[in-house]
C-alpha cells in the first residue's frame, strides 16, 4: 500500500518492534562515519555472522523521525527503507518501508528490521537497529558482497514529511571486513611519494617519476599502510589513477648508476614516448594501486611489505584532463608507514585481467556486455610456489562503462567460491577491499577474471585502451608471499576481432593515442574509431557474433617475470647512458622475459562444475 504523507505520523506512532529493548547499548562495531559534512547524522555498523544479520547504531542531531535505508544506486527508487524514533510520549517506533521506482512510500507486509534500542537526550536521537543479511523478503535488498548505498534522511520533528536538505548517500561494502591500523601505528615513520607534475593540456597523460627512500634506512623494513595523497578536489577529480613500483637493478649493477640521476628528474611519459629516460623495465614490481574513489590499505597484523633493500621507486600516476585544461598542478601520491618490527609473512602484489595492449572492443548502445581473461594452470604453475600465495584483498578496476566484475577460481575440474564479486559496481568508487576470508591460489589453479559493461551512455563504440573513455578489466590482487610477476593477462588475438569489423592490421599512434588502421589499404589512415563508429553497421548478428567471440574464443596467455634474475649479465640492461660519479654504464637491450612464453588456452572452462550460491530462503 502507498503511504501518505499525512497518514505517516500516525502510523509510525502506532507501529513499534514489540520486543524492543529500550536504551539497549551495542558494542564494538567495526566501522563508523559521520555521513553529513554537518556531523549531525552519526552512523556505526558490524557484522553479526553468527545470527547472519547487520547490527545498525545511529546518532543523529534531531528529535524528530530518522531514516535510513538500502538502495543500490544511492536514490530512493526501489530502495528499503526504515523509519525510526521516539515519540512525543517517550515510546519508540518503528516502520519497514520500500520505494517503487516513481520513489512512492510503501509499507513493507514483513517488517524485517527491529529496533533493538531507542534514546533521545537533549535533541539527539539515538537508534540500535538490526536487519538480516538476507531477509528473503521481495521488498528488500539482500545484503551481499556487492555495493550498496545507505540513504538517510531526518526531520525535525515526528512528523513524517519532506526531508529538504536532511538526506544523502553513503557508498558502502556492508559486508567486507573492516582493517584496523595498529595501536603504533600514529607513532610510526611516513614515507610520502609524490609529485606535483604540470599536468599536459591533453586528456590522457601516464607519468612516471623515480623517488628515493628517506636516508637512514639501510635494511629490511615493513610497510604496514599505504594512504593516497590528493591534494584537493581538483587533484581528486583529475587523477584516474596512479600505480607505486619498487625498482631493482641486476645483481652486478650498482643501483645508483641507474636511478640516483632520475630522482631529480621531473618525469616523463610512462608509454607514449619514444625516448625513455626512465628505465621502466626495472620498475616493476607491484607495491600499490589507487583508482578514482579509492582509499588507503591497512595491511593484515602478520603480514608487511619488504622495504629498505632496494631504495628507489617508480610513481606511475595517470592524469585525465578530458578538458585539456593548461596549468593544471596538484600534489598527488601515497603515503607510506613502515615499521622495522617485521611481521611473519611478506606481501606482494599483482594484476589479473585483459592485457593492457589487447583489444576488445564494446559495441555502442550496450546494455550488458560480457567479456573475459584468462590466467590459465600453466601461468600460476610458473608463477606461484608449491605452497600457494594466500590472497587478503582485491581491487576492480574497469572505467565508466563498468557494471558487474568477478573473479573466478577454478581447481581440478571445479570453481571454488568467486574470489571478488561486485555485480553493482561504481567505477567512481574503486576502493580495495579486504576479503571475508584469505583465498589461497595454487600452482595449477586456472583464475578468470570476467567484466560487465553498459555503454547506452555514449553513441559510440567503446574499446579497450588506456584513456578513461576506452575501457579495461582487471584486478589487482594483495597477497601473502611475494612472487617475481606482475600481471597474468589474456587476450583475443586482435586479428578474430578486426575482420569482424572489416579490418585487417593496425597500428599504435603515439600522438593520438589511438589505434590506425594499415590495412586494408582503403581503410589505411583511418583510426580504428572512424570504422566501427561510421562505417560499420552494428545488426543484430554482428552484435551476437563478438559477443559471442568475446566470451568463448582461445585466448593469448601470458605472465612475463618481472625482476631480474641473479644471473641476468649488467650489459643486458637498458638504461640512461649516464654515470654516477666517474662511472657509465648502458647497453642495448632490456632485460629477457621469463615465461612459459604467451600461449592459446580455451575460453571459459565451462567443462569445470560451476560455483553458485544458494540463498537459504523457504520455498512459498
Amino acid at each position: 500500500m502507498i503511504i501518505p504523507n499525512y497518514f505517516l505520523f500516525l502510523l509510525l506512532a502506532a507501529v513499534t518492534a514489540a520486543d524492543v529493548v529500550v536504551d539497549g547499548v551495542l558494542k564494538n562495531y567495526s566501522d563508523k562515519q559521520f555521513l553529513d559534512f554537518k556531523n549531525r547524522y552519526f552512523l556505526e555498523w558490524n557484522v553479526d555472522w553468527i545470527r547472519k544479520q547487520v547490527l545498525f547504531n545511529v546518532s543523529v542531531a534531531t528529535s524528530g523521525w530518522v531514516g535510513i535505508g538500502l538502495s543500490k544506486d544511492g536514490t530512493m527508487k526501489n530502495a528499503d527503507i526504515v523509519i525510526a524514533g521516539v515519540s512525543f510520549n517517550g515510546k519508540p517506533y518503528i516502520s519497514d518501508f520500500h520505494t517503487d521506482c516513481d520513489r512512492n512510500l510503501l509499507l513493507d507486509a514483513k517488517q524485517d528490521w527491529r529496533l533493538l534500542g531507542a534514546r533521545e537526550t537533549l535533541g539527539r536521537t539515538s537508534l540500535q537497529l538490526s536487519r538480516p543479511i538476507d531477509t528473503c523478503d521481495s521488498d528488500d535488498h539482500p545484503i551481499t558482497e556487492d555495493l550498496l548505498s545507505i540513504i538517510w534522511a531526518y526531520g525535525e520533528t515526528d512528523q513524517l514529511e519532506y526531508h529538504n536538505d536532511n538526506r544523502g548517500r553513503f557508498r558502502v561494502y556492508l559486508l567486507d571486513p573492516v582493517l584496523h591500523p595498529a595501536p603504533t601505528a600514529k607513532s610510526l615513520p611516513r614515507w610520502k611519494v609524490s609529485t606535483k607534475t604540470k599536468v599536459p593540456p591533453k586528456e590522457t597523460t601516464y607519468w612516471c617519476t623515480i623517488h628515493k627512500i628517506p636516508p637512514g634506512i639501510n635494511r629490511k623494513h615493513h610497510i604496514i599502510e599505504f594512504h593516497p595523497v590528493l591534494e584537493n578536489e581538483v587533484a581528486v577529480g583529475h587523477v584516474h589513477h596512479f600505480l607505486l613500483w619498487r625498482c631493482q637493478a641486476p645483481k652486478n649493477a650498482d643501483p645508483r648508476l641507474i636511478f640516483e640521476h632520475l630522482v631529480s628528474y621531473p618525469g616523463e611519459e610512462c608509454y607514449f614516448n619514444d625516448n625513455h629516460q626512465i628505465p621502466i623495465n626495472l620498475c616493476r614490481t607491484m607495491m600499490y594501486v589507487y583508482a578514482v574513489g579509492g582509499q588507503g590499505i591497512i595491511v593484515p597484523g602478520d603480514t608487511g611489505y619488504p622495504f629498505g633493500e632496494f631504495p628507489y621507486y617508480m610513481l606511475e600516476t595517470h592524469y585525465n584532463n578530458p578538458e585539456k585544461i593548461n596549468g593544471l598542478q596538484f600534489e598527488a601520491g601515497v603515503e607510506l608507514v613502515y615499521t622495522n618490527r617485521l611481521r611473519s609473512n611478506d606481501g606482494g602484489t599483482f594484476l589479473v585481467g585483459y592485457d593492457l595492449l589487447g583489444l576488445f572492443m564494446v559495441p555502442p548502445a550496450s546494455p550488458n556486455f560480457d567479456i573475459q581473461s584468462h590466467c590459465d594452470n600453466r601461468c600460476t604453475s610458473e608463477m606461484i610456489p608449491a605452497r600457494g600465495i594466500e590472497i587478503f584483498a582485491a581491487q576492480g578496476h574497469t572505467h565508466g562503462s563498468g557494471r558487474k566484475m568477478k573473479l573466478h577460481h577454478f581447481r581440478g575440474g571445479k570453481e571454488l567460491p568467486w574470489i571478488y564479486k561486485d555485480e553493482n559496481y561504481d567505477w567512481t568508487f574503486q576502493t580495495t577491499r579486504p576479503l571475508q576470508t584469505e583465498r589461497k591460489v595454487l600452482p595449477g589453479d586456472h583464475l578468470t577474471m570476467s567484466c560487465s559493461y553498459d555503454n547506452t551512455w555514449t553513441n559510440t563504440t567503446t574499446p579497450s585502451g588506456f584513456a578513461s573513455r576506452d575501457e579495461m578489466c582487471l584486478t589487482t590482487i594483495y597477497h601473502k608471499t611475494p612472487i617475481p610477476y606482475y600481471t597474468c593477462s589474456g587476450q583475443i588475438p586482435q586479428e578474430t576481432l578486426l575482420r569482424l569489423v572489416g579490418v585487417q592490421d593496425v597500428t599504435w599512434d603515439q600522438i593520438t593515442q589511438r589505434r590506425v588502421v594499415t590495412s586494408p589499404p582503403a581503410l589505411s589512415g583511418k583510426t580504428l574509431a572512424e570504422i566501427t563508429d561510421r562505417r560499420v553497421f552494428w545488426s543484430k548478428q554482428l552484435r551476437a557474433t563478438i559477443a559471442a567471440v568475446t566470451v568463448s574464443s582461445p585466448q593469448v596467455i601470458a605472465c612475463p617475470i618481472t625482476t631480474p634474475p641473479e644471473d641476468e649479465p649488467v650489459e643486458n640492461v637498458v638504461i640512461l647512458a649516464r654515470g654516477y660519479g666517474d662511472q657509465t654504464l648502458m647497453g642495448p637491450t632490456p632485460v629477457p622475459v621469463r615465461t612459459p612464453g604467451p600461449h592459446s588456452v580455451s575460453g571459459f572452462p565451462y567443462s569445470n562444475k560451476l560455483y553458485a550460491r544458494v540463498r537459504n530462503c523457504p520455498a512459498h
